[in-house]
């Protein structure tokens, strides 16, 4: 919410007008126009709506003109990674599920794929809650139009609701819009909006998911609300990608164990009772999500098992040519094994992580959040421990990557 009336500014620029003979108060208009022009552009300016307007107007900005202007200026050209099948599938699928839905079909087993016996489609990224969104779109102007656009938008959109999130956290704009361009313009994301891989680049869920969270703290939401809202995202993650949201189950876990740890004998009540939340919204999400489970465990394609996991070196080593001059960063960017993929995050960001646990170590969420991203960043490392694309050893965890 934001506040007109400063402590420090005296009342002058209270936002309280004192009327020197008992009077009806003035209608809103007329209190407005009584403050100083300054002081309710500067009010408009830190609502959260107008902020929020304005970081996702300068992500497009950013992103459209530059990056993604061939997409947008030939949206019926098929241009991404025509090396890979990925993005004429995802064009595939974005078609199949309005035309399976229109057509009263199963739209998790079609005969449009390996014939003659057809193709079972539970464990396929066939993306149904874009499908069905950009459905219009696709009828209009057809799959490879619906593809382009929701691939040059997936970046910039994912980044706005990291801001949304971290406006929330921190309250404060200029660091939540550079919170979210590190998430929307990661590594992760860039490298796979090159490759036309929509489940991955489309990944404003989570953050929102983050957000619904502090909205249920901060008591702007109702816990029957939040437990609506919540089953609702996380069913559209599941539709999206099974994948992460296996991964989102699995941080779940772990965050509410470390929150659990950090918040203190007056904090774990709290803690307990947003464990309860996620599990009653979960039961929902599964319950939404039973239709296609039950597909998904009869169809389970027989060689399933796929190892992988991030080079360790790759977190800070960034791809040839951006090294900055760092001739040992040069050397380590130019290793045989190709180390920039998904996982790189970066020196800078390392530095600041690091700074941001030894300054406010005294206090619990930065503790928490330094105790989170150092566990997802060992369970990134797989079943198995590589630095600079040498086999180290074997985790010991290894064994669950085989589940």
């Amino acid at each position: 919410m934001t506040r007109i009336s400063h402590q420090d500014d005296g009342p002058a620029v209270s936002g309280v007008i004192e009327p020197e003979t008992p009077v009806r108060p003035p209608e809103r208009s007329t209190r407005r126009a009584s403050l100083p022009a300054a002081l309710v552009g500067r009010a408009r300016v830190d609502s959260p709506v107008v902020q929020g307007v304005l970081a996702l107007a300068a992500y497009l900005a950013a992103w459209l003109p530059t990056m993604a202007l061939p997409l947008i200026a030939h949206p019926a050209r098929a241009q991404l990674d025509w090396s890979s099948m990925d993005p004429d599938f995802y064009v595939w699928s974005l078609r199949w599920w309005p035309y399976a839905v229109s057509h009263l079909l199963n739209p998790l087993a079609t005969t449009e794929l390996g014939l003659p016996l057809g193709h079972a489609l539970p464990w396929a990224t066939t993306v149904p809650p874009l499908a069905l969104l950009a459905a219009p779109l696709t009828a209009a102007a057809g799959p490879v139009v619906s593809f382009n656009l929701l691939t040059a938008l997936a970046l910039p959109v994912s980044a706005w609701a990291a801001f949304v999130m971290c406006r929330r956290f921190t309250g404060r704009f200029w660091p939540s819009v550079v919170g979210g361009a590190v998430y929307g313009f990661s590594a992760y994301e860039i490298n796979h909006v090159g490759a036309g891989q929509l489940n991955l680049t489309v990944s404003l869920l989570l953050p929102l998911i983050v957000y619904l969270v502090l909205l249920w703290r901060d008591e702007v939401v109702s816990s029957r609300l939040f437990v609506g809202l919540l089953a609702v995202a996380m069913t559209l993650q599941f539709y999206l990608f099974i994948e992460t949201f296996a991964d989102m189950t699995a941080v779940w876990v772990i965050a509410l164990a470390i929150g659990y740890v950090h918040a203190g004998r007056p904090g774990r009540a709290h803690v307990l009772r947003l464990a309860r939340l996620v599990g009653l919204a979960y039961v929902f999400s599964i319950a939404a999500a039973a239709p296609y489970l039950a597909d998904a465990l009869t169809h389970v394609p027989r060689r399933f098992v796929h190892l992988a996991g991030v080079d360790l070196v790759s977190l800070v080593v960034p791809r040839p040519g951006h090294t900055f001059g760092l001739g040992w960063l040069a050397h380590l960017a130019g290793l045989p094994v190709n180390l920039s993929t998904a996982g790189y995050v970066g020196i800078p960001l390392v530095l600041i992580v690091i700074a941001l646990a030894v300054r406010s170590w005294s206090n619990k969420t930065a503790r928490f959040l330094t105790d989170l991203v150092i566990i997802l960043v060992v369970a990134a490392l797989g079943p198995y421990l590589y630095v600079g694309g040498s086999r180290i050893a074997t985790l010991p965890w290894s064994k669950l990557w085989e589940l």
